[in-house]
């Protein structure tokens, strides 16, 4: 199946009920289990990611499978890695799709096994399926490497807590995506936990999470995908149930696309996202060191503008649902626009002269919703498997049509 979409130029107008973020949501339902269960969390996301979760810790909680998979949601994957080593006298294989088994999960079984976790892999050494034995009888200290995945450091800060004498890890190389960590770190505290974070070290004490209602907050980088079109086309988009205090690392968004001419204005229900019209900008250069999430949605913006871009610090994009790298350079290449990788980097610069042939979306989420935008530079667009975006945005392609996009379905 692929969608072939256009657009007519000029701005567009919309108040847009944001997804909830699948970041908060999948952390609070592993604090919530490891709290036994109670409390309500409202606004849960609908992503497949999290509903991938609700799914999984109900048949770990049931017991009628010995085997989770959890398809492409790699956010579960690894913190179900962690929770399950933690649950005492439960055996259970973990795996995954096709995809997942080629994405590392080394360096998470290497801390879970220092201590103490019983963890083997089932087919290929350092990546998924695992089969994993639950103990309680963990041990309180390890190190990890900060420059993999900050997913591996929350995977093992989320059962610190209901550790008999708690968790003492030790941050061995710089952090990447760092706001991540203190979102897990700032959710945990909520909670009840006891936690000192450091960029070289994080000790947790050993406590009972203490479940209460939570309002999950909707997602920033959903909406980095609103500035991006609000930057091509031009317009005023409302974007509900975003916190001006979020713990989202993506909400630095705002002061990225400020650069672009947008302006960020809260009010009650969320905000309101607005160009000046000034996008007169020839360079952009940045580091995505901290929001790697956020890099895809500035290299389709540098291309639709004709800016050239230089983009550092995307070394975690090698092991996403993709080599985000690499698919990115391939699909603007197909626009006309000219770019340069290495393994942490990307450069790009050019204008969109071409109608490009269908764009492909590498079983990735945000390769769909990145690029959709770049239709109101095209006569049209054909992206394929379009239901990818489900990952995080189910609704994606209907706000689309919302605000004046065309999207017709080629099930061909």
């Amino acid at each position: 199946m692929k969608y072939v979409v256009s657009k007519d130029k000029g701005p567009i107008f919309g108040n847009i009920q944001l997804p909830a973020s699948k970041s908060e949501s999948n952390r609070l339902l592993i604090i919530r289990e490891l709290a036994n269960g109670t409390g309500e969390l409202s606004n849960l996301s609908d992503s497949d990611d999290t509903q991938v979760m609700i799914k999984s810790l109900q048949e770990i909680k049931d017991g009628d499978s010995e085997e989770i998979n959890v398809g492409h949601a790699g956010t579960s994957f690894r913190f179900l890695t962690s929770f399950l080593s933690s649950q005492d006298g439960k055996q259970f294989v973990l795996t995954g799709s096709d995809r997942m088994k080629q994405r590392p999960c080394g360096a998470l079984v290497d801390a879970l096994r220092a201590i103490g976790a019983e963890i083997d892999y089932l087919e290929n050494d350092g990546y998924p399926p695992l089969r994993i034995k639950g103990t309680s009888k963990l041990n309180s200290k390890v190190s990890i490497s900060g420059h993999i995945s900050s997913q591996f450091i929350s995977a093992l800060m989320l059962i610190g807590p209901s550790l008999k004498e708690g968790l003492n890890i030790r941050i061995t190389s710089e952090l990447v995506s760092k706001p991540y960590l203190q979102m897990t770190a700032a959710l945990m505290r909520e909670f009840g936990a006891d936690l000192d974070f450091s960029d070289q070290q994080i000790l947790i004490r050993p406590s009972a999470y203490i479940m209460k209602d939570h309002v999950v907050e909707s997602d920033w980088s959903a909406a980095s995908y609103w500035y991006e079109l609000l930057t091509l086309c031009g317009g005023e988009v409302i974007l509900k149930g975003l916190k001006k205090s979020s713990l989202q690392g993506d909400s630095e968004v705002q002061s990225i696309f400020s650069f672009f001419g947008l302006s960020t204005e809260f009010m009650e229900s969320g905000c309101k996202v607005y160009s000046d019209g000034n996008t007169d900008v020839s360079t952009f250069e940045y580091d995505f060191t901290m929001v790697p999430d956020l890099a895809q949605t500035l290299m389709a913006t540098c291309a639709g503008l004709g800016v050239s871009g230089d983009m550092k610090g995307l070394s975690t994009l090698k092991i996403k649902e993709t080599d985000r790298i690499e698919a990115m350079a391939n699909e603007l290449k197909k626009f006309g626009i000219i770019t340069r990788t290495a393994a942490d980097s990307m450069s790009l610069s050019g204008k969109i002269l071409s109608q490009p042939d269908r764009i492909q979306t590498y079983h990735d989420h945000r390769m769909a919703m990145s690029l959709v935008p770049l239709a109101v530079q095209v006569e049209q667009l054909e992206i394929e498997d379009p239901a990818v975006v489900s990952k995080s945005y189910p609704r994606f392609w209907d706000h689309l049509r919302a605000v004046g996009f065309r999207i017709n379905s080629d099930l061909l």
